[in-house]
């Protein structure tokens, strides 16, 4: 994973390694969320290097992000998620729940 901080914003840029395995999801998921307990209120994810985040930990990783960037008013941007993980968001209505974007500035 790649990462540019700030002292409130944090841009990552994930990719297939980071997501492909539950010990992989767990350690991304303790790097991102020690970044918002470190202060940073405006979390980028940018997806675009990860192909698929079908599995159901990758999705409670992402949940349990936007929660606790939630409990300081803080925001969780997820951009250029696949069309496949984009299409996931759809059926599963966390397109409801998260800020989705496309582009390169988000």
């Amino acid at each position: 994973m790649e990462l540019e901080v700030s002292p409130a914003r944090a841009v990552a840029r994930l990719c297939n390694a980071d997501v492909e395995t539950e010990a992989a999801i767990q350690a991304t998921s303790a790097q991102l969320s020690q970044l918002i307990y470190d202060g940073v209120r405006y979390l980028v994810l940018d997806l675009g290097g990860a192909s698929y985040l079908g599995s159901s930990m990758a999705l409670a990783m992402l949940i349990q992000l936007q929660k606790l960037i939630e409990t300081d008013d803080g925001v969780l941007v997820l951009r250029n998620p696949s069309a496949q993980t984009n299409e996931l968001f759809q059926i599963t209505r966390l397109s409801e729940i998260f800020d989705i974007r496309c582009g390169p500035e988000a």
